[in-house]
């Protein structure tokens, strides 16, 4: 008797565990070129940097910019790893009477606070009677792996 009980109610059981998943409506959205220049999938790391120099005599600025990311062994999440840099720099010169000059330089990197990564930043600024320069690089590096406890 108990055995034909359960033969009924294993089966019965399982179907009422099952659970149907609806497909989750979407709507295509046209991007603009702009818009495509900022979507980004995965790692990403950002510069800002800017100069500006006023002068009616001579002025002068430059600004560099540099980011990348990498992740290795994807595929095998307990062998892998990811690594984010990003800095940059800018100077502004300008000389004679009312010159001013600006800059700024900002980085980051998009897995900066993520449990098990590690980032150091580090940057300067200085400011002279004709020149200044400001620099900032972020470098953030860490495991895909993540522990199930």
């Amino acid at each position: 008797m108990i055995k034909k009980i359960t033969y009924i109610l294993i089966p019965t059981c399982m179907t009422l565990s099952v659970a149907i998943a609806e497909p989750v409506a979407s709507n295509p959205i046209l991007l603009t070129a702009g818009q495509m220049d900022q979507v980004t999938a995965g790692l990403g790391a950002l510069v800002n940097v800017g100069a500006i120099a006023e002068s009616q005599i001579f002025s002068l600025t430059r600004t560099n910019a540099a980011a990348i990311t990498a992740v290795t062994n994807n595929d095998n999440p307990a062998f892998g790893g990811y690594i984010e840099i990003a800095g940059g720099g800018a100077v502004a010169t300008a000389a004679g009477d009312g010159s001013s000059t600006d800059t700024a330089a900002t980085s980051l990197t998009s897995t900066q606070g993520w449990a098990g990564s590690y980032t150091n930043q580090a940057g300067g600024h200085f400011k002279g009677s004709l020149i200044e320069v400001r620099a900032h690089i972020t470098y953030t590096s860490g495991s895909v792996y993540v522990s199930p406890l």
